[in-house]
């Protein structure tokens, strides 16, 4: 059997928490990350019919962070999906599906 080619993204839930802001970040795992670079986490409803929100990272050479208020985050109900992209500024640009998973609500 051969193994999977292509990128691997990981399956991992998103924890947020009644009144918490939601606080994130990724770092490249060498080097840094290219100039123009974007990541973005799309939340999608239960069923992954239609996205509830997208959150946008603040993106520097050494980091992709986020900070969204609680009260945007104290909306998005339980069980939600969330998909998290990485997008390189190749032309045309190059996106990867880093994370993926549930949304879990630790109140």
């Amino acid at each position: 059997m051969s193994a999977p080619i292509g990128h691997d993204p990981i399956g991992r839930g998103l924890i947020l928490s009644a009144g918490a802001d939601f606080v994130h970040e990724i770092q490249p795992r060498t080097g840094e990350f290219p100039a123009g670079m974007e990541a973005w986490i799309d939340i999608w409803d239960s069923q992954m019919a239609g996205v509830l929100d997208t959150w946008t990272a603040t993106c520097t050479a050494t980091s992709a962070g986020w900070k969204v208020e609680a009260a945007t985050a104290d909306t998005i109900p339980e069980n939600s999906r969330y998909r998290l992209f990485v997008q390189y500024p190749t032309a045309p640009t190059t996106e990867h599906l880093w994370f993926y998973g549930s949304i879990i609500r630790k109140q």
